[in-house]
């Protein structure tokens, strides 16, 4: 009706950060706690970025091609950190303060699996500085013999049929 008085809302890009990964790795590094620097930092991936102002947000968004074994569980952190923090942060996380993740994956079996599917990302980040920020993607393992395979399956199957490469991407917008 005439009433209604809608404003847009705007919200300007600033710059575009992209990176893609498609080596295969495997990450089995245990971690039983918060401490992300014992997580494996997929640093393939891996993004510094200055932020052009205090106020940015930061979209997150991105395909990470891993899989993970269903016994024990694997975990997902997305971090960041800049020179005004002691430490990384947790991006978006869990409300158990006793280990924090943004996501967490399994397969339903333990057997050698050409199965996998990605997993999606669509966060955002205001860090509120204009340091660099760097930008990680750390996997952990509640077990060291259930490891992450990270743009492979289980298997590591290669052949065209059921196999074959895969990628993993995230791009990381700056907004005003």
């Amino acid at each position: 009706g005439s009433g209604a008085n809608l404003t847009g809302i705007t919200q300007a890009v600033k710059k575009i950060y992209s990176k893609r990964d498609g080596a295969r790795h495997v990450a089995s590094n245990q971690v039983q706690d918060n401490n992300y620097g014992n997580m494996w930092d997929w640093s393939n991936m891996q993004q510094v970025i200055t932020p052009q102002s205090a106020t940015s947000q930061f979209h997150i968004t991105g395909s990470l091609n891993i899989s993970h074994y269903g016994s024990y569980e694997g975990y997902v952190t997305i971090t960041y950190q800049h020179s005004g923090l002691s430490g990384e942060t947790a991006v978006v996380s869990n409300s158990q303060t006793n280990f924090r993740r943004t996501h967490r994956g399994n397969l339903y079996s333990d057997s050698g699996s050409t199965m996998m599917s990605p997993v999606p990302l669509d966060l955002i980040i205001a860090p509120g500085t204009t340091n660099a920020v760097t930008f990680r993607i750390r996997l952990a393992t509640s077990s060291s013999s259930y490891p992450w395979h990270v743009n492979r399956d289980g298997s590591n199957t290669t052949n065209t049929s059921d196999g074959g490469g895969v990628l993993s991407s995230w791009t990381i917008t700056e907004l005003d």
